[in-house]
């Protein structure tokens, strides 16, 4: 390194991201069960039974699912990123 730079303790930017992260999952777990429950009276005030469209169902619900587990491991994988940068920063006189 040189004497012009030195470290510094590095920054929350991480963390955001590690909270956003966590938010999306929580937002991709709702709608899983959203679409759950959604499907669900659906096939009850159609009178078909769950296991009738068991296939179609798991697919509405991973469908429902995927983007926000998606997004979520995008940023979680941004604020491993971030930590894992070295942290430098010019020193003021």
């Amino acid at each position: 390194m040189s004497k012009d730079k030195k470290k510094r303790k590095p920054g929350n930017g991480s963390l955001a991201f590690y909270i956003m992260a966590v938010v999306f999952l929580l937002l991709g777990i709702y709608a899983g069960i959203s679409s759950y429950l959604s499907l669900a009276q659906t096939a009850e005030s159609y009178g078909v039974a769950m296991t009738d469209v068991m296939s179609s169902m798991v697919y509405s619900i991973v469908s429902s699912m995927a983007p926000y587990f998606g997004f979520g491991c995008i940023l979680y994988g941004i604020g491993v990123i971030l930590k894992k940068l070295p942290v430098t920063a010019k020193e003021e006189n």
